[in-house]
């Protein structure tokens, strides 16, 4: 049932922004405004990132977006729900769209967002 009602509701998010006449113009300025890290919410959590070599000799860089009090070293820290976010084709983690979606979760879930930059 829950699914229904977000599913049923996912038109309002592909509408056209208001104020807008088409999608393309909304995503050029969200490419201007600055990263959501730098404002009140980039405070409130902690980023980090590691490289791992892959047997092709190439380099996948993971992020991790944590909740800025999170004790690294506690057991509870292993075991927090842990989300994954692929940004797309051309992008990376600066994308606007998935710095927000890793703050969201590490911020108003407390719960750690995994970027992969692939």
């Amino acid at each position: 049932f829950r699914n229904r009602r977000i599913l049923e509701s996912a038109d309002d998010l592909l509408s056209e922004p208001h104020g807008f006449g088409n999608n393309h113009i909304a995503s050029m300025l969200a490419q201007l405004r600055p990263s959501p890290f730098r404002g009140t919410w980039g405070q409130k959590a902690r980023r980090r990132t590691e490289s791992i070599r892959t047997p092709a000799d190439c380099d996948i860089e993971v992020e991790y977006v944590e909740p800025y009090n999170l004790d690294l070293d506690a057991s509870y820290s292993r075991n927090i729900p842990t989300v994954i976010v692929l940004h797309g084709i051309n992008g990376n983690s600066t994308e606007p769209y998935v710095e927000q979606a890793a703050l969201h979760i590490a911020v108003e879930k407390k719960w750690r967002a995994i970027v992969l930059n692939y």
